[in-house]
């Protein structure tokens, strides 16, 4: 569990490296998503094949809760507030929240055999 964790971690870095220096390549906020989800992915699948149930379990919840975390943080103060450092939430503080929140939840919830 702890070298799940630990290249979770390295994914996220790599992820956050990308959006940040996204905006020299493209300048656009989605396309830096985009772009760093793809980076994401890649780093996840050169990292170590093949991977266990509960490293998929914990990379698949650390996604869905790292973009609802992201979304929320990004979204939520721009229409809530008139502050434009806002969405700065998202990227620091919910959206890596999530995906380390996603990534113990996955990774600590039972492998369930059918």
């Amino acid at each position: 569990m702890i070298v799940a964790i630990g290249r979770l971690a390295i994914i996220l870095v790599a992820a956050v490296v990308v959006f940040v220096l996204g905006n020299a390549i493209t300048g656009q906020g989605w396309a830096r998503v985009a772009l760093s989800a793809l980076v994401a992915g890649l780093v996840w699948r050169a990292s170590r094949p093949p991977h266990t149930d509960r490293e998929v379990r914990a990379f698949r919840w650390a996604a869905i809760l790292g973009g609802i975390g992201f979304i929320t943080g990004y979204i939520g103060p721009l229409i809530l507030s008139d502050s434009n450092l806002g969405p700065l939430l998202g990227i620091f503080i919910t959206g890596p929240g999530g995906v380390l929140l996603g990534a113990l939840l996955g990774a600590a919830w039972p492998v369930r055999k059918d």
